[in-house]
Order: structure tokens, then sequence, then C-alpha cells
């Protein structure tokens, strides 16, 4: 029985790959699973990215502290590049055209006038679209993001009440106010199966906020999101967001209330926060392996938690920058065992590889 039930699973996975995207893109996808199982013996590859993550916008309208190019106390410049246009999107995508999934992101994103227009544009080739954004925009486009092709819409939360939220953004406590509300219209408006198909949460945990977790969480179920992903904070070096207020493996705290996480009946799914460790071995992230970062001006980065930067490359300047100095050399550090890695690493949740959650 139980191999019966594996074997429809898998079938239905089958089916719904065949459905979702066009064959050339179904094998590049087969060809990426065929140079993962094999460990990536060489960093050149064979295939398009799977994913191209959009920096569409380097606005944004909050100036949350814990960010690194929005905080006031931040040790590095905010990023400069000029919005995306509609035609460097399209040439994006005719670029690697067998990739299947995009990021819109930013800055804010939903502050960028062509971001549903693009959405559309990679809806038509199949590719599914991801949407983040801190919400404050929300309340006037609900009924644009209702009708717009988007498969997952990541709405971050910066506070779990209007105080927190004014503390760490820099917004007001009635914009967080907004915010909710305008979620909760678009989680009620929704149809069954309509857009966007995934509508989740996500918040940024520190041991100073462990006490507002579960109510966050309870206050997401109640406004009707389908899921929560909860985030552990990424130290950049910013003043009073160190390594010290994350959430580490070994810390007898942190321990505690990962346990009384677990024991929560959540109605949702709800992403526990994966704990820092000292050291990765083996090393599990495979970003570098399958996504490439993308700013508005065509420069791009090693992964999505590094700012793009002109001398890292450019996908309309360069012959093959998914296989350029930058990327290749990220992917020999990440698979050279003997190397350090950098701090960016140690502190990224790709390296701990089981998504474990609760609830739902």
């Amino acid at each position: 029985m139980a191999h019966r039930m594996l074997d429809l699973a898998m079938l239905r996975k089958v089916g719904i790959l065949l459905r979702d995207h066009r064959p050339a893109q179904i094998f590049n996808i087969l060809r990426f699973g065929y140079h993962a199982f094999r460990g990536f013996p060489t960093p050149q590859l064979p295939f398009d990215p799977l994913w191209l993550a959009f920096f569409i916008t380097a606005r944004c309208n909050l100036r949350c502290l814990q960010c690194v190019y929005r905080s006031p106390d931040s040790p590095q410049e905010p990023q400069h590049f000029r919005n995306m246009s509609m035609d460097d999107f399209i040439r994006a995508l005719n670029r690697y055209p067998r990739t299947t999934s995009v990021s819109l992101a930013g800055g804010e994103p939903l502050l960028h006038p062509d971001v549903f227009e693009m959405s559309r544009v990679a809806h038509q080739r199949k590719i599914k679209v991801h949407v983040f954004t801190n919400g404050s925009l929300l309340a006037n486009l609900v009924d644009r993001l209702l009708a717009a092709p988007i498969e997952f819409f990541n709405l971050s939360f910066y506070g779990t009440d209007a105080e927190s939220f004014s503390r760490v953004t820099g917004g007001t406590g009635a914009m967080f106010d907004n915010i909710k509300e305008a979620a909760r219209s678009l989680a009620r408006q929704r149809q069954p199966g309509g857009y966007p198909h995934t509508l989740r949460a996500s918040f940024i945990c520190t041991k100073r906020n462990l006490e507002q977790l579960i109510p966050f969480v309870r206050l997401c179920e109640e406004i009707g999101f389908d899921q929560v992903k909860l985030r552990n904070l990424l130290p950049w070096g910013i003043p009073g967001y160190e390594d010290t207020i994350c959430l580490h493996e070994g810390d007898p705290e942190v321990a505690l209330f990962m346990k009384e996480l677990r024991r929560q009946k959540f109605r949702i799914p709800v992403f526990l926060p994966r704990l820092h460790k000292a050291e990765y071995r083996p090393r599990r992230c495979d970003m570098p392996f399958r996504l490439l970062t993308i700013d508005g001006d065509g420069s791009i980065s090693q992964c999505c938690n590094i700012a793009t930067r002109s001398c890292y490359g450019n996908i309309f300047k360069d012959a093959d920058a998914w296989n350029g100095p930058t990327m290749l050399g990220a992917r020999r550090d990440l698979r050279n065992a003997e190397k350090d890695l950098p701090v960016y690493c140690l502190h990224c949740e790709e390296m701990v590889p089981d998504r474990i959650y609760v609830g739902g």
C-alpha cells in the first residue's frame, strides 16, 4: 500500500511537471537533476539556471533597521541600479529560455510600475512567478494581484504589532494595520485555485522576539495565509543586529523555544527557522548551481544574499555570465572543503537542507 501511494505521488509530480512546463524546460530540469545527483562534478554547467532572481528596483519605502542596504547604521552603501525595463526583462528571459521560475524583488518590487506586466510575460512562457514584498503598498493593489498570474506571494512582516513594526521599519503604526487588513482582503477575495496560488507570511526571528513568534503565527492563521516562514536573522555588522542575537544550534534558550514551537497545533504549515551552525560539512547549498541573481542594470551576484555588482559580471555584456568567472569561482569555493566559507555562507539557511515545519 505504501509503495502504491508513493507511485501515485510520483505520477502526480510528473503530471504537474508536464502540465506546467515546456519540453525544453523539462529537459533543463532533468539535466540539473542529473548533475546534482553526481554532486556537480564540474563548475561549468551545461544547463540554464532554473531560477532567475530579479532585483527589479533598488527603491524602497521603508528603512528597516536590520536591512544591510536601508538601515541608517548599515556598514554598506545602499544599492544603486536603475529600474529594470520591460525590454531588459524580456532580454533576460530570452537569454535563459529554459528557466522555470523567476522572483521579482528589490527594494520594494510593488514600487515598480511594470511588476504585473513582468509576471504576465513570464507566465506566458510557463515560468512560475514569485513576488517578495513588504506589503506596504498592498491596500491599493489587491484587485490587480488577484488577476496577476503569481504563483507565490511572500509578505515580509517586520513587526508583530504597530509598535514593533514602527520601531523596526520607520513606518507608522497605521501602515502596519493597513498591511494586515490588505492581506486579509487578499486572502478572503482569492478564489479556490486562484492567484496568488500560495500566500505566505515571513518573519525574521532573533533572541529578542521569540515570545512574539507564536502570537504572530496565530495572527497569520486568522488573516488567512497559506503558510508561515520563520527566518533566522542574517547578521551584516549592523549595530544591534549582531550574531549574538541570531538563533544558534546548541543554545539552550533557543533549543527550549524550538521545542515549544514543535508542540504547537498550528492549522497551517509553519516553517521553522534554520539554526546557524559554526561549521557545515558537507556543504549543502546548491544556490550557485541553480540560481542567477540579476539587477536592473543586468549586473549579477553569486547568490540572492549578496549584492549585485558590475564587477561580478553582466548578462547583457558578457558572453556567458552564468558560466563566467564569478559563478565558476563561487561553485569551486563551495565544493572545496579545504577552503573556508565566506561569512555570508555561515549564516545562510541554504546551508541547512531540512525544511522542517509544523502544523498544516
